[in-house]
Order: C-alpha cells, then sequence, then structure tokens
C-alpha cells in the first residue's frame, strides 16, 4: 500500500515537469498573442476542466503527458495571432519555450534542496587510503579529518575533492586532525593537528575515500543559485554526451530508461525524503528538454528545424512531405519507447 501511494506520488511529480513544460509554450504564445484553444494535462478524452479567457484548461483520460493546442490556419480573431501569422523566430521561442522552462525548474527543484530543504554531504574524513598514492606517501591515514587545504578551512568532502582536483602543478598542503576524525567534548585530548604536503596531482585519480559520516547543509539564496546554476550545467554536459553515445553506439540501447523503471525510481525516490524526490525529478525535467529538442517533427527540435528550413528556403514545405517526416519520426519514438520500456521490464524482473 506503501508503494502504491508514493507510486501516485511519483505520477504527480511527473506530470508536474510535463505542466511546467507546456506553461512554458503557454506563456510564450500569450505574449505574441497566440490563442490556446486548449491546455491539457493527461492525454486522450478529456474528463473535466474549466474555459478561461478562450482556452480550454482540462484534465484528459491518459494521465501521462499533455498539450497545449494553438491557434493556426490564420483562423483567429482581429486583434490575435496564430503559429501561421506570426514571424518565423517568433513560431521559434514558442517550441523552444517548453524545454527553457524545463531547465528553468531544474534550477528551481536544485535551489529549493540547497536553500530550502538542505542537503547531505559527507564529512572530509578519511576511510581508507591506496597504498602508493600521493596521499599515502604524504602520510595521509584512515580516520584522518582535513581541516585545511593551503589555509583554507573545508567542511565537506566534495569541498576537499574540489580543492585536491584544481591543485595544478603546486603541492598541497593539508591540516590534518588524527585520532578517530571526531570532532566534538571528549575527543580533543586523544587528537593531534598535523601538517601534511601532498605532491602536485598531475591529473591522477584521488587516492583516498570518504567514511559514513555525513552532515546536512543549507546555503544562502544566492549561492544555492549559483550552485544550482553550476549544477544544471553539469547536468547538461551529462545529458549531451548521453545522447552522443547513443547515437554513435558508445551507449548501447539496452540502457536505455523508460516511463516504467522511471515510476519505478520516483516512487523510491519519494520514500527516502523530498530531497531524493527532488533531485531525481530534476534530472527526469533536464531529461525532458534535451529529449524533446531532438530533431523530428513531432518534437518541439524538430518544429524548430522545419521553421528554419522554411525560413531558409522561403516557402513551406509541402504537406506531404510533411505528413511522411510525422509518421516516420512517429514510429521511430514508438520503437525507442517499446525498446525502453522492455528494458524496464527486465531491470525490475532481474531486481
Amino acid at each position: 500500500m506503501t508503494y502504491l501511494i508514493h507510486l501516485l506520488e511519483a505520477i504527480l511529480a511527473v506530470n508536474l515537469l510535463v505542466l511546467v513544460h507546456e506553461a512554458g509554450h503557454l506563456l510564450m504564445a500569450k505574449a505574441f498573442r497566440v490563442p490556446s484553444l486548449r491546455f491539457s494535462l493527461g492525454l486522450g478524452p478529456r474528463l473535466f476542466g474549466v474555459k478561461y479567457r478562450g482556452t480550454d484548461y482540462c484534465i484528459s483520460a491518459v494521465p501521462i503527458g499533455g498539450f497545449v493546442q494553438l491557434a493556426q490556419g490564420h483562423q483567429h480573431d482581429t486583434g490575435t495571432s496564430c503559429m501561421d501569422c506570426v514571424s518565423p523566430w517568433k513560431r521559434i521561442l514558442v517550441f523552444f519555450a517548453g524545454p527553457a522552462a524545463n531547465l528553468l525548474f531544474v534550477v528551481f527543484l536544485f535551489w529549493l534542496v540547497y536553500s530550502v530543504i538542505g542537503y547531505r554531504d559527507h564529512e572530509p574524513v578519511v576511510s581508507s587510503v591506496v597504498p602508493g598514492s600521493r596521499e599515502a606517501i604524504a602520510g595521509l591515514e584512515a580516520g584522518d579529518r582535513v581541516l585545511q587545504v593551503d589555509g583554507k578551512r573545508v567542511i565537506t568532502w566534495s569541498q576537499l575533492v574540489l580543492a585536491l582536483e584544481m591543485d595544478g602543478l603546486d603541492p598541497v598542503t593539508l591540516t590534518v586532525r588524527r585520532g578517530g576524525g571526531l570532532e566534538g567534548p571528549g575527543h580533543e585530548a586523544n587528537t593531534k593537528v598535523r601538517i601534511l604536503v601532498l605532491s602536485p596531482g598531475g591529473g591522477e585519480a584521488l587516492g583516498i575515500h570518504p567514511a559514513d559520516q555525513t552532515i546536512r547543509l543549507r546555503l544562502g539564496p544566492y549561492r544555492a543559485l549559483e550552485k544550482s546554476v553550476n549544477k544544471l550545467w553539469l547536468l547538461s554536459r551529462l545529458m549531451a554526451q548521453s545522447i552522443a553515445g547513443l547515437v554513435t553506439a558508445e551507449i548501447p540501447p539496452s540502457e536505455l530508461v523508460g516511463p516504467v523503471y522511471l515510476f519505478h525510481l520516483s516512487s523510491k525516490a519519494a520514500s527516502a525524503g523530498p530531497a531524493s524526490l527532488f533531485y531525481l525529478l530534476a534530472f527526469v525535467s533536464a531529461s525532458l528538454c534535451f529529449f524533446n529538442l531532438l530533431p523530428l517533427p513531432v518534437l518541439d527540435g524538430g518544429q524548430i528545424l522545419l521553421t528554419f528550413l522554411q525560413k531558409v528556403l522561403k516557402r513551406p514545405i509541402g504537406e506531404r512531405s510533411l505528413r511522411l517526416l510525422m509518421h516516420a519520426s512517429l514510429f521511430w519514438l514508438v520503437l525507442l519507447l517499446a525498446s525502453a520500456t522492455l528494458n524496464d521490464l527486465v531491470r525490475l524482473l532481474g531486481s
């Protein structure tokens, strides 16, 4: 019963990402005075909804996905426009607004985690040292707590790793507390502060591993925003590399994840707490952005490409050619979804 509750939470959370995506299209279209006929959360037959200022805001039968239906075919009132009447660059902005909204939502989710909910990181306590590594040669031992790197205080393992990876060609001075790696009353008498010098890293992997001790942190609003943007940049690079790997066959199709396993992961993340769920939602939101930017006519990226081609060719693409492109891309998407769903079932049955 608990799993079903978390699964329902996951479905609602993923649909929130769809809502954000479609709202991006809607708001940009309204900015260019393009009427929206229907804004649907879900697919299939309309269940219920409300009409407001000419738009039918509704819930549809299939609780996955959604869409916004914008006016086109030169059928609009005086004083408004439609997707066929606005300039190509405005159409491109309307199509791009959905993925852009997902990226902005990624930043917002990370910001909530870093500044409101709080996040956990390992303390800078060493659990083990790789023999022969520069850390072992310098004298680091299991249980050491790193206090400073080159005179700068570190309070998390991430700060320690970043400082050691950016050392360049200069030696690194570590201030270490030895004697169990713990802080607090009763431990000071058994601890000693030592100064250790690490040789330049030269790009080699770290030779130390973190202990299980963690700390919960909250950042200020501006620092959280900066960290969220940096996290989005790293996530975007990961997405781009993953798509390139799939295209070049460096990543096998068996690594694809479909909606079944996605909802399974979301339900587990929901049970682990809001921070875990928000992290996963940020990843899914970024994935939704990059997926929709693929150059397929049924997706936003394909519509952007077609609009650009029409601008270059200075004529609309033939209806028959457009229909063939739509059917071919839809067929490819169905195959992709079927393959990913099969992978999901294999993963779930195997676990």
